[in-house]
C-alpha cells in the first residue's frame, strides 16, 4: 500500500473511510445485523444511514485538517486551502456512480417489486449490477478474471470469519440459555424506568465499544445488545436501533486493537495497535458517538 511509518493522516482516512463504509454498504455484515434485528429492509433504512456515513465522513476531515493545521501553527481554513485533492478521472466517476446506481437500483428491484428476502436482494443486486456494468463497459474479461482470483484466494481463505460468526452464535445463545440475557434485559427495564428509551439506545453504540476494547468481537456485542433489547417489552424505534447497532460495531472497528483493520494497518505503518486505534482515533469515535446520539434522538422523536 506504500504507508510511511509517520502516515497519520493516510492511516486515519483508510480507518474511518472503511467505519463509514460499514454502516451504509448493504454487503457489509453490520448492516446485516442490523436488518436482522431491526426488521427494517436496507432501503428502508439507507437514506438515515447515508446522511449519517457522510456526516461522518466531514467530520473526520475537518478533525483531522484541524489537528494537523494547528501542528503547523495555521488556521484550519487555511489547512484546508491548502490541501491539493488528487485528480479524478470524469470516466471512473462516471463509472462508479452507474455501478452504484445500479446496485441501489437493482436491490430496490428485487425487494420492492419481486419481494425477495432483504439480504438476498442486496446479493443479488450487487450481482446483477456488477456483471451488468462489466459486460457494458468491455471489462467483462478481466472481471471475471478476478471474480476467479478472489473466490479461489478470498472467499475459501474466509473460513476464519465463517468460524468466528459461529462462535459468536454460540456465545449469544449460550448466554440467553444461561438467564445473562435476561439479567442485562431486566437491568435495562430498570433503567428504562428512570430514563429515556433514546438514552439507552445512545448508550449502546458507547457499550459495544467498550466490549471491543476489552477483545468482544463487535459482532457479538452487536447480536448480544438487539437480543436483549428484542426480548425486553420495551418499545424503542427500530431504526435507531439499526442505527444504534451499526453506529457501535462501525467505531468498533476504529478503536479496538483487536480489530483486524487496525492490526493490518499497525503491520504496515511499524505503529502499535492501540496508538492507531485508541490514540489516533478516539476523539473521531467521541465526536460520531454524538452525531450517532443526534440522528438517534431525531429518528426516534420524528419518525
Amino acid at each position: 500500500m506504500g504507508l510511511e511509518k509517520d502516515s497519520r493522516l493516510e492511516t486515519t482516512i483508510i480507518v474511518r473511510g472503511y467505519a463509514m463504509a460499514l454502516i451504509v454498504s448493504p454487503v457489509a455484515a453490520t448492516v446485516g445485523i442490523a436488518v436482522k434485528y431491526s426488521g427494517l429492509s436496507w432501503p428502508q433504512m439507507v437514506g438515515p444511514v447515508f446522511l449519517l456515513s457522510l456526516s461522518g465522513l466531514v467530520a473526520a476531515f475537518f478533525l483531522e485538517t484541524s489537528r494537523t493545521a494547528g501542528r503547523k501553527g495555521i488556521t484550519p481554513n487555511q489547512g484546508f486551502m491548502e490541501l491539493q485533492p488528487p485528480k479524478i478521472s470524469a470516466h471512473r466517476v462516471v463509472s462508479f456512480l452507474v455501478l452504484f446506481l445500479g446496485v441501489v437500483g437493482g436491490t430496490l428491484f428485487l425487494g420492492n417489486v419481486w419481494h425477495v428476502p432483504s439480504l438476498s436482494s442486496i446479493a443479488l443486486g450487487c450481482l446483477f449490477a456488477t456483471f451488468t456494468w462489466g459486460m457494458f463497459s468491455g471489462q467483462l474479461s478481466p472481471l471475471l478474471k478476478r471474480s476467479f482470483s478472489f473466490f479461489n484466494q478470498g472467499i475459501i481463505k474466509m473460513a476464519d470469519q465463517t468460524a468466528l460468526f459461529i462462535a459468536a452464535g454460540f456465545f449469544t445463545y449460550a448466554m440467553e440459555a444461561s438467564g445473562a440475557l435476561k439479567l442485562i434485559g431486566n437491568l435495562m427495564e430498570t433503567v428504562a424506568g428512570r430514563v429515556d428509551i433514546v438514552v439507552i439506545l445512545a448508550a449502546v453504540p458507547l457499550i459495544i465499544m467498550l466490549l471491543a476494547l476489552v477483545g468482544l468481537h463487535p459482532f457479538a456485542s452487536g447480536i448480544i445488545m438487539a437480543k436483549t433489547l428484542l426480548a425486553t417489552p420495551l418499545e424503542f424505534n427500530t431504526l435507531g436501533l439499526a442505527i444504534a447497532l451499526m453506529g457501535g460495531m462501525s467505531m468498533s472497528f476504529v478503536l479496538s486493537p483487536y480489530s483486524i483493520l487496525i492490526l493490518i494497518l499497525s503491520s504496515l505503518t511499524g505503529k502499535s495497535p492501540y496508538k492507531l486505534g485508541m490514540r489516533w482515533n478516539s476523539a473521531f469515535a467521541v465526536v460520531f458517538w454524538g452525531m450517532t446520539a443526534v440522528f438517534i434522538f431525531f429518528v426516534a422523536r420524528f419518525p
